[in-house]
């Protein structure tokens, strides 16, 4: 039986590796609002398209791992 297996310890490992992705989900999206925030300040208005491409790929890149 697998609840046999499954300490405390483990207990604890599977149930950070489960909601991890909500977690990570909010500290990514906190992350780029810093970081599109800071970026956009220093940014001049001629490379919004470049910005919202960065953006877009990096978005794309994270989103399989929220899920």
């Amino acid at each position: 039986m697998v609840d046999d297996v499954i300490t405390g310890d483990h207990a604890a490992e599977v149930h950070r590796v489960l909601f991890f992705p909500m977690n990570g989900l909010h500290s990514l999206a906190t992350y780029i609002v810093s970081i599109v925030s800071r970026v956009y300040m220093t940014e001049v208005v001629t490379n919004k398209k470049k910005l919202k491409l960065a953006l877009c790929t990096s978005l794309i890149k994270h989103i399989p791992l929220c899920h």
